[in-house]
C-alpha cells in the first residue's frame, strides 16, 4: 500500500518530527511572505539564495546559518511586530 501526501501534509509531518527549532525559521518566512515580500526578496535581504530560503520554508533544510539567521530574525522582528515566533 502506498500513501500519498500534499507538500503541506508532508511538511506539517517533518515539522512534527524535527520539532519547534525548525518550524520558528519556517514560520518567519511565511510571515514575511503574508507581509508581501516574496522568497526572493527575502534571499536578498538576508544574503541567501532564493532557493536556500525555499528550502527553509519547506523544511528541506534545517535553519539559515550566522549571518543570514540575524539577519532572517532582524528583518521579521521589522516586518512583522505583532508576530511571535
Amino acid at each position: 500500500m502506498r500513501i500519498f501526501l500534499t507538500a503541506p501534509q508532508l511538511t506539517s509531518l517533518y515539522a512534527q518530527a524535527y520539532g519547534f527549532r525548525m518550524s520558528k525559521w519556517a514560520k518567519r518566512i511565511r510571515d514575511l511572505q503574508k507581509s508581501g515580500l516574496t522568497l526572493a526578496e527575502i534571499g536578498e535581504k538576508i544574503g541567501m539564495s532564493t532557493s536556500g530560503v525555499s528550502d527553509i520554508a519547506n523544511l528541506k533544510n534545517d535553519s539559515p546559518r550566522g549571518d543570514a539567521a540575524l539577519a532572517l530574525d532582524k528583518l521579521h522582528r521589522e516586518m512583522c511586530p505583532g508576530c511571535a515566533v
